[in-house]
């Protein structure tokens, strides 16, 4: 290749690069279109599934880009209020605003689809973590310093290790706090940790004396991945490729949240 080519392929890509963060900045900066939207720059191989529709079907793949831009049909989306006399809010609870950030968290209407979709986070988690070798236990009761009654997602036993980990993973609507995964990790940490003595006490017979740790896990509910999470793969050893199977995974979830929120009679 003549240095000639070189620096023209050089420039060219260093062009495209300057376009696409400037594009990202703009699409970031909307009031409404861009919520949440800087959260897929942290990790790019989640999106994809965009450019791959192999696994979805034309109807599904145009509803993740409205989602990634917060819309879908709903009456509290700018510029929406449809036959509802011009209100704005839920028309399954009509107690909040109809927004995808409603929708896909808060809606009672959609409660037993919004835990199916943390619950198959949660298993993919657990069999990812037994694959490597540990030993896991799912929705564990304990107590807490203030003597309640609280249930663990995940119970994850080291092998050939003093470590036992309290994994929390959680699926919110991105917003543009960007220490949203932080936040959601102290939150974890606040609920879990006094949690400890009566864990340690109950598997000490089986494990012995472990030091446990929590771990507070955020995804985003429209196929983002946080560097908290990569970060929590690449310590435990976990191969990145299973990112994408989860992001993929939530985002036909989402999307069947909005189609049942809106169509289910």
């Amino acid at each position: 290749m003549s240095p000639e080519l070189f620096e023209t392929l050089r420039t060219s890509r260093k062009s495209r690069k300057y376009l696409r963060e400037q594009s990202v900045h703009d699409w970031s900066s909307l009031s409404w279109q861009g919520i949440g939207v800087s959260h897929f720059a942290e990790y790019p191989p989640a999106n994809n599934l965009m450019n791959d529709k192999i696994h979805l079907t034309s109807s599904e793949w145009t509803s993740i880009l409205k989602l990634n831009v917060n819309y879908a049909n709903l009456r509290g989306v700018p510029g929406n209020c449809k036959e509802s006399n011009g209100s704005s809010l839920c028309r399954r609870c009509t107690k909040e605003i109809e927004t995808p950030s409603h929708v896909l968290g808060n809606c009672p209407f959609n409660s037993l689809l919004i835990n199916q979709r943390h619950h198959n986070v949660k298993h993919s988690l657990t069999n990812y973590l037994e694959k490597i070798g540990f030993t896991c236990y799912e929705e564990v009761h304990a107590i807490d310093g203030d003597g309640r009654n609280r249930f663990i997602d995940i119970v994850a036993f080291q092998k050939n290790s003093s470590s036992a980990f309290l994994i929390d993973p959680t699926i919110r609507f991105e917003t543009n706090d960007h220490n949203q995964a932080q936040k959601v990790d102290i939150e974890k940490r606040t609920i879990y940790e006094s949690c400890i003595p009566f864990l340690k006490e109950k598997y000490c017979q089986s494990f012995g004396d472990r030091n446990f740790y929590v771990k507070g896990l955020l995804f985003g509910s429209r196929g983002t991945i946080y560097k908290e999470v990569k970060q929590f793969f690449q310590e435990f050893g976990i191969e990145l490729k299973h990112l994408t199977s989860i992001i993929e995974n939530i985002i036909h979830n989402s999307v069947a949240i909005i189609n049942h929120h809106i169509y289910k009679i």
